[in-house]
């Protein structure tokens, strides 16, 4: 069992592992990405941690625009680097 990213306080993870969440959300993004497909509106409540801290991300194609929702995941990518890193 696990739980959602939005349960953690700010810079409650150990800095390398929040690191590390940052890096692989950034390459499923940007994998997700390279076949068309974007988040639009990602946000803590869309990252699930297993109890071993393996993320999965959520609602993933649902986007308006592909221009649009890219620089959107990028910038939710960086409101989540800044809740994880304190």
């Amino acid at each position: 069992m696990g739980f959602r990213l939005a349960a953690l306080r700010a810079g409650q993870m150990p800095m390398g592992r929040a690191l590390g969440l940052v890096r692989a959300l950034a390459g499923t993004l940007d994998a997700a990405a390279r076949r068309g497909v974007h988040h639009g509106d990602l946000g803590p409540d869309d990252v699930l941690l297993d109890v071993d801290g393996h993320a999965l991300l959520t609602g993933l194609g649902f986007a308006i625009g592909p221009a649009t929702a890219a620089r959107r995941d990028l910038a939710s990518l960086g409101a989540i680097a800044v809740q994880v890193l304190g």
